[in-house]
């Protein structure tokens, strides 16, 4: 089973008790009874959650500037309200970019004023593999050749 604590809007999540830890997400066999708790606490006037949240079947790593964001999950962050975010992607070797939503649009770049909550997605989908080629060189004419093959 997998847990993720969604902040309500004005409130940001503190982390985890019990059998989980942390505040990246929360995963656990449930093969005995488990007890765990998600911690929030109400945001400070004048500040903003920024969440940015992965989509997609792809895997990849999101950092910020200002530094806050830096994880592969969902992961949120707490800035004065006002300030310029921008947020960088860099996928892995087997994913591809394909573009964010919410706060930011488009395959581009993802920068925007934290003027509230706001959410972030970004879409990573796995890479197609390189096209695989092949090649054969037929016998001399009086040697009789029969081999198939398959290429997957």
């Amino acid at each position: 089973m997998r847990l993720t604590a969604v902040p309500a809007s004005g409130s940001t999540f503190v982390g985890w008790q019990g059998a989980c830890s942390g505040t990246a997400g929360c995963a656990l066999t449930m093969d005995v009874d488990r007890d765990v708790t998600a911690n929030f606490s109400t945001l400070p006037p004048g500040t903003a959650r920024i969440e940015v949240v992965p989509i997609g079947k792809g895997s990849g790593r999101v950092t910020s500037t200002p530094a806050g964001i830096d994880c592969p999950a969902v992961c949120t962050m707490t800035v004065a309200a006002g300030t310029r975010i921008s947020l960088t992607v860099v996928p892995d070797a087997s994913s591809t970019f394909v573009g964010w939503g919410g706060a930011c649009s488009g395959g581009g770049g993802c920068s925007f004023t934290a003027n509230g909550d706001q959410t972030t997605w970004v879409n990573l989908d796995l890479s197609m593999p390189p096209p695989q080629s092949c090649s054969a060189i037929a016998p001399p004419d009086d040697v009789p050749m029969q081999q198939s093959a398959a290429l997957k």
